[in-house]
């Protein structure tokens, strides 16, 4: 949870990226092949086993298509998450917004404890254990009602 909302703003801008890169596979899958032309020269034919143009566009629009499914799949995936992350976030807000705005500005915006604890008010060791006991709430919310350590030896801990 927490290494998904520390880099939270750079996976939605991933996710702006990877949607700028499928608008342009698409609209090179939607040109079409120029027909072959034919040659006026007076000398023969070239006699080999060549690919027409229409037979390469055939196979770059496939290899198009082979890439526009798997980046239409990483997408999904990764905004899936990231909707995950804000819905469990505005629904911590919901019951409780010190936690939630600790959880934010710690990790979302990366400010020190000290500064978060002396903005509300509250001790450094609160504010600590109020931003554990969010984000805790928060991984439940994203992951399921399983024991977190479950949870988290399925991801890399030090991404955690």
């Amino acid at each position: 949870t927490k290494y998904y909302l520390r880099h939270y703003r750079e996976d939605r801008q991933y996710i702006k990226s990877a949607k700028v890169e499928l608008r342009g596979y698409i609209d090179l899958v939607n040109l079409e092949a120029a027909p072959a032309s034919p040659c006026l020269s007076s000398t023969g034919g070239g006699g080999g086993e060549k690919q027409s143009v229409e037979e390469r566009a055939y196979l770059k629009t496939e290899q198009l298509q082979e890439k526009i499914s798997d980046l239409q799949q990483r997408i999904l995936r990764v905004e899936t998450q990231l909707d995950k992350v804000k819905d469990a976030l505005d629904a911590l807000e919901s019951f409780d917004a010190l936690k939630a705005r600790i959880v934010r500005e710690r990790y979302l915006n990366g400010r020190t404890w000290t500064a978060i604890a002396l903005e509300n008010h509250v001790s450094y060791g609160t504010c600590c254990s109020l931003a554990e006991a969010g984000i805790q709430s928060m991984a439940r919310m994203i992951f399921g009602p399983e024991p977190v350590v479950t949870q988290l030896n399925l991801i890399n801990s030090d991404k955690v």
